[in-house]
């Protein structure tokens, strides 16, 4: 699996009002997940975060930030970081 680089972790925008459209239910499915898990979800999740987050559209500077000219690609590293932010909030609950 991809991961993101720092540049990447510290400039996508999850924390968006986009990204934060996603179901509790999805959420809380996404954060308890393993790392390895996340694949498995691209397929539906990673399809919202393109739509939402204007990857199919050309949102270059998102596209530059994740490292992957593809929206397949972005998407997969958007839900991983995505991932680690939710982990961090459940070890800080």
């Amino acid at each position: 699996m991809s991961r993101p680089n720092d540049q990447a972790r510290h400039q996508l925008p999850v924390h968006d009002p986009r990204a934060d459209d996603l179901p509790r239910e999805t959420l809380d499915q996404i954060a308890s997940a393993g790392s390895d898990e996340l694949i498995k979800m691209h397929l539906i999740v990673g399809s919202h975060l393109r739509n939402t987050l204007g990857l199919w559209a050309g949102n270059p500077d998102l596209l530059n930030a994740c490292g992957k000219p593809h929206p397949d690609d972005a998407s997969l590293i958007v839900l991983t970081v995505l991932w680690e932010r939710l982990q961090e909030k459940r070890e800080g609950n």
